[in-house]
C-alpha cells in the first residue's frame, strides 16, 4: 500500500506512545543511563493524542464491524488476500499472479519454522460475552478447554484453535485439534493460518495481505494516552473501548472497578481500572501483531530493566516475575514469553555453544514459579 499522510500520523502516534510512555516509566535515558535531563512524556503523549485525534476527527476509517459476522470478522482482516481499507490503515499486500508471495502458513503450523503458543494466563484476560470476567468465575482455573470458548469475547476463538475449528484437506473439511507437537500450551495461534493444508509449506505460495497498523490501533493508542494524561473518562470509553469490544460482541459497558486478575497479571505496577482495561484491550486486540515486546518494554510490565544479553533458552518460559535469571545452561529451549504472550521466537544461531539456539534475552526475569514450562 502506498504510504500517505493518514499511515504517517498512524505511525506518529505509535511512536509518541512508545515514547511517552517509556519516559514516565523509565528513570533513566538507555542513551546514557543517567537520568532524563528534561521531562518530555507529556510532550509526546499530546502528540499521540493529537495524531490519534486528526485520524478519528477525518473520519477516513473505521472500524469493520457487522453484528451478522461477529465470529469471523476479525480474523478476516488477517486471512484476505484484499485489505480490509476501511480500517487497514497500512498493510503489506502481495498478488499470486505477480509472484508475491509469502509462507506465513509454515511458522504457524510446521514446528520447525515456528512454535507458537499463548499462555493460559494471557487467555484468561478475554472477557465473556457479558462483559463479566472469566477470571471471577469460581473454579475458573480448572475449567476444561472444550468449555472455555462458551460465552466468550468472540476473538478467542479466532485467534487460537478452538472445539470444531476445521480447515480443508484435499478440499475437504476436517477437524484439527491443537497440534501438542507444536503448541505446548495447546492454545495454537490461527490469527494469520489460512484454513487451508496445502498451503503449509514453506514453499507454498501464501498471497493473504498483511496488516501492518489498523485503526483499531489508533483508538487504543488514543485510548491510553488519554489515560495516562488523567484525561480519561467514559467519552474518550465510548469512543475507544467500548466499540472494539462490540465488535467482539462483548458488552461495553465501562466496567466499575479494577480487576484482581488484572492487577495480579501486571504484577501490581497498576492498579487503575481504565488503564487496566485499556492494556486488556490492546493484549485482545493486537495481539500477534508485532506491538506486545514494545508495549511490554515502554511500561515495564514485569519489572524488566534495560539491560539486554544473548542466553540460550531450553524450554518455553512464561515470564511473569522479576529476579535474576542465575543458569543460562539450565534453560535451554525453544521460546520466550513476556506478561503471557510470545514475545521472542528463538532462531537457530549458534551462540555461546549451548546448541544451537540463543535468543535475546533480559537478565532481570525468571521462569514463573522458578521452572520452566
Amino acid at each position: 500500500m502506498q504510504i500517505t499522510r493518514y499511515v504517517a500520523l498512524a505511525l506518529k502516534a505509535r511512536i509518541c506512545l512508545y515514547e511517552g510512555t517509556f519516559r514516565k516509566y523509565h528513570a533513566n535515558d538507555p542513551s546514557t543511563g543517567k537520568p532524563w535531563t528534561t521531562d518530555e512524556a507529556e510532550t509526546y503523549l499530546r502528540a499521540a493524542v493529537s495524531a490519534c485525534n486528526e485520524l478519528m476527527t477525518s473520519k477516513k476509517y473505521s472500524l469493520v464491524s457487522d453484528p451478522a459476522n461477529v465470529s469471523t470478522q476479525y480474523r478476516k482482516l488477517f486471512t484476505s488476500e484484499s485489505v480490509f481499507t476501511q480500517e487497514v490503515i497500512w498493510a503489506r499486500v502481495y498478488n499470486a499472479e505477480l509472484n508475491a508471495t509469502h509462507n506465513l502458513n509454515s511458522n504457524f503450523i510446521v514446528q520447525q519454522y515456528g512454535s507458537y503458543s499463548l499462555t493460559k494466563q494471557f487467555i484468561n484476560t478475554y472477557l465473556n460475552l457479558d462483559g463479566s470476567r472469566f477470571t471471577d468465575k469460581p473454579g475458573y482455573e480448572k475449567t476444561a478447554f472444550i468449555d472455555e470458548f462458551e460465552n466468550r469475547d468472540y476473538r478467542l476463538m479466532q485467534t487460537v484453535r478452538y472445539p470444531g475449528y476445521t480447515r480443508k484437506n484435499n478440499g475437504t473439511d476436517t477437524r484439527y485439534a491443537p497440534d501438542f507437537g507444536y503448541c505446548v500450551t495447546g492454545y495454537q495461534p490461527i490469527k494469520w493460518v489460512i484454513d487451508d493444508t496445502s498451503l503449509d509449506s514453506n514453499t507454498s505460495p501464501c498471497s493473504t495481505s498483511i496488516p501492518i497498523i489498523r485503526y483499531a490501533e489508533i483508538l487504543l493508542t488514543y485510548a491510553e494516552a488519554k489515560c495516562e494524561l488523567d484525561e480519561f473518562d467514559e467519552t474518550v470509553w465510548n469512543e475507544t473501548i467500548k466499540p472494539l469490544r462490540e465488535r467482539a460482541g462483548v458488552d461495553g459497558t465501562m466496567p466499575a472497578t479494577a480487576d484482581p486478575y488484572m492487577i495480579e497479571y501486571f504484577l501490581g505496577t497498576v492498579t487503575d481500572n481504565a488503564l487496566l482495561e485499556i492494556r486488556r484491550e490492546r493484549g485482545c486486540e493486537l495481539i500477534l501483531e508485532n506491538v506486545r515486546w514494545d508495549d511490554d518494554m515502554r511500561c515495564i510490565h514485569i519489572h524488566i530493566h534495560e539491560q539486554v544479553a544473548f542466553f540460550a533458552i531450553k524450554r518455553h518460559i512464561d515470564i511473569s516475575v522479576s529476579g535474576l535469571v542465575e543458569s543460562v545452561e539450565r534453560l535451554a529451549g525453544v521460546s520466550l514469553f513476556v506478561g503471557g504472550e510470545l514475545v521472542i521466537r528463538i532462531d537457530e544461531c549458534n551462540r555461546f555453544g549451548f546448541g544451537n539456539i540463543a535468543v535475546p534475552c533480559i537478565v532481570d526475569v525468571v521462569a514463573h514459579g522458578d521452572s520452566a514450562r
